[in-house]
């Protein structure tokens, strides 16, 4: 990494900014536990597990709760990280963000294309 790199620190204002973020992360993270919690007692009473909708609906909530778990880390990550000013917790932290990215992008693009391939598929046998 080059020194002006290394120069880079967060001024207290981007501090409160990224500790408010990992407020509301940690919030959104523990809320979309429960609503997946929620989701899998819906999915197996009231989806068809035949259709494409509901792989799409299963598979994408498993990409979900693994963006979820990184956005969980990213809240408690960065909080520490700022707090005792410990650079490796900051980089987990924005790695756990990274992955809740990743995986938020797959899953919305699992939802919206394995239904269509499946109507595709279907109507062709």
């Amino acid at each position: 990494m080059s020194s002006e790199l290394r120069k880079l620190f967060f001024t207290s204002l981007s501090q409160k900014y990224l500790i408010e973020i990992s407020y509301i992360g940690l919030f959104l993270s523990v809320t979309a536990f429960i609503n997946m919690i929620l989701s899998v007692f819906r999915f197996t009473e009231d989806v068809d597990q035949n259709s494409g909708f509901g792989v799409a609906f299963f598979l994408g909530m498993i990409f979900q709760t693994f963006g979820t778990i990184g956005l969980f880390i990213y809240s408690l990550s960065i909080r520490k990280g700022l707090r005792e000013k410990k650079e490796d917790s900051i980089n987990r932290a924005f790695k756990g963000m990274t992955v809740f990215f990743l995986f938020t992008i797959l899953s919305i693009v699992l939802i919206l294309v394995v239904p269509f391939l499946w109507l595709a598929f279907n109507s062709i046998i």
